[in-house]
C-alpha cells in the first residue's frame, strides 16, 4: 500500500513507496508501525507523516 500525506506517497529512505502494515491486527493510527516492501525498514506512521513535503502555498495565502 502507499502511504499517502495529502497527495504524496511518502517514500522510504530506500526509495520504495510501498508499505505494509507490521502487525495488521493492530488498528491503523499515527503510532502503526509500517514495513517497507521492498528492504524491511519499519518506520512509524507519525514519522512518516513529519517526512513528507509540504504542499506549496495556494494561490489564497499568497500576498502580493
Amino acid at each position: 500500500m502507499k502511504f499517502l500525506v495529502g497527495i504524496h506517497a511518502v517514500p522510504c529512505a530506500c526509495g520504495s513507496e510501498e508499505w505494509s502494515p507490521l502487525d495488521a491486527r493492530l488498528p491503523s493510527d499515527d503510532l502503526a508501525e509500517l514495513l517497507c516492501a521492498q528492504c524491511g525498514n519499519v518506520q512509524l506512521a507519525a514519522d512518516l507523516v513529519l517526512q513528507a513535503p509540504l504542499d506549496a502555498p495556494s494561490a489564497a495565502t499568497k500576498s502580493g
